[in-house]
C-alpha cells in the first residue's frame, strides 16, 4: 500500500493551493476542480479537511465525475490513463489537474524536487570524487563520515544546494531516467537475463524517444 493513501488530505491540501497560486490562480478554483472531479462542495470538502480524512475515505466517499477518465497524460513519468491501482489513479488524477508533485513537502525545509535534487547528487559527486582521489585517508569508515558531516548538512548551505539541484532537474532528470532504463535493459541482455525495466521508468523513457 502507497503511503499516500493514509496521508490525511488536509496535509496535502495547502500545497495544492500553493501549486495553483504560483500559477496565478486562486484556491476558490482549486475547491472547483476538486468539486468537479469529487462531487465535494465548499462545505464537504471543509468537513474532510477538518476532520483528516486520509486519501483512501476521501476518495472512497467522493462520487468521481463521471468524465475523469478524459483526464490523460503524465505524471512523473507514469501516464494517468495506465494505472492500474483505481485509488492510485484518482489520486493522479487530481495531481494532474493541480500540477505535478514536485512541490510536496520532501524532508524538512526540502520540497519533493530537492529532495530529489539532493539525492541526484549522491550519485553526482561518486563520480567527480573518483576523477580526483584524495592523497590520504582521513575518515576510515561510513559511520564516523556521517558523523562528522552531521554540522554540516544541518547547515543553510545544504539545504540550498538541494533546492539548486532541484531546480536543475526539469531537463537533466528525464535524460538520466533513459540512460538508466536503455542501459539496464542492454545489462540485462548482456548477461543473458530478461530485460526488467520499471513501468514509470520505461513509460519515461519512451516519451523521450
Amino acid at each position: 500500500m502507497s503511503r499516500i493513501f493514509t496521508t490525511s488530505f488536509a496535509s496535502v491540501y495547502p500545497h495544492y493551493v500553493a501549486k495553483v497560486e504560483k500559477k496565478g490562480r486562486t484556491k476558490a478554483e482549486l475547491d472547483e476542480v476538486i468539486e468537479w472531479l469529487t462531487g465535494y462542495d465548499e462545505s464537504a470538502l471543509a468537513e474532510h479537511l477538518t476532520a483528516g480524512t486520509t486519501f483512501e475515505d476521501f476518495f472512497a466517499q467522493a462520487r468521481l465525475n463521471p468524465n475523469a477518465s478524459a483526464i490523460k497524460g503524465l505524471v512523473c513519468g507514469v501516464r494517468v490513463e495506465e494505472i492500474e491501482d483505481p485509488l492510485m489513479q484518482k489520486i493522479r488524477y487530481l495531481d494532474k489537474l493541480v500540477g505535478e508533485r514536485w512541490d510536496r513537502p520532501g524532508l524538512g525545509d526540502w520540497d519533493v524536487r530537492a529532495l530529489v535534487g539532493h539525492t541526484s547528487r549522491a550519485l553526482l559527486t561518486v563520480e567527480s570524487y573518483l576523477a580526483r582521489p584524495a592523497a590520504a585517508v582521513e575518515i576510515e569508515t561510513a559511520a564516523e563520515y556521517f558523523r562528522a558531516a552531521r554540522p554540516v548538512a544541518a547547515g543553510d548551505e545544504v539545504t540550498q544546494r538541494g533546492r539548486d539541484a532541484g531546480a536543475a532537474l526539469a531537463d537533466y532528470l528525464p535524460t538520466r531516467t533513459f540512460e538508466l532504463a536503455v542501459h539496464t535493459a542492454d545489462l540485462a541482455v548482456a548477461l543473458g537475463e530478461a530485460p526488467d525495466v520499471p513501468g514509470p521508468a520505461a513509460a519515461q523513457a519512451l516519451g523521450i524517444v
